[in-house]
């Protein structure tokens, strides 16, 4: 019996480091942990890190909330970048991805573990929401 060949047109793949084989998610994407995290004014130190443990994933989404939210709205953008240990605030600024007051929809930080994920704020008791997908 021949093999049966199928084209992938595009698809995430990870290589077994054991085996070398390639691994495909055979499903889509799933939420694995979602919250709020409080990020207020950080000008005066270090951005604040989005968790302090490692989960494995594919991508982080953050969401502004919305003016309907417990807390009201943002007062002020935040931002957010991907980095091994904590940045400064100005750091942050500067390799962040901006995140309006008004950005209910969110933004997609790809990465493969949240807890490298740093926010930068300039407000005190602004907040984001947060989706760990994998």
């Amino acid at each position: 019996m021949a093999d049966k060949k199928v084209w992938i047109q595009s698809a995430t793949v990870a290589i077994d480091e054991e085996t070398d084989a390639l691994r495909v998610a055979a499903f889509g994407l799933k939420v694995l942990a979602a919250g709020v995290k409080v990020i207020g004014d950080t000008g005066s130190g270090d951005a604040v890190q989005l968790t302090a443990s490692s989960i494995a994933c594919q991508m982080v989404i953050l969401m502004a909330p919305t003016p309907g939210n417990a807390n009201g709205a943002n007062d002020d953008a935040i931002f957010a970048s991907v980095n091994d240990s904590a940045p400064t605030h100005a750091a942050c600024l500067l390799q962040g991805r901006y995140i309006s007051k008004a950005n209910f929809e969110g933004i997609r930080i790809y990465t493969d573990d949240p807890a490298k994920v740093y926010l930068a704020g300039f407000a005190a008791g602004d907040e984001i929401r947060y989706q760990i997908v994998g």
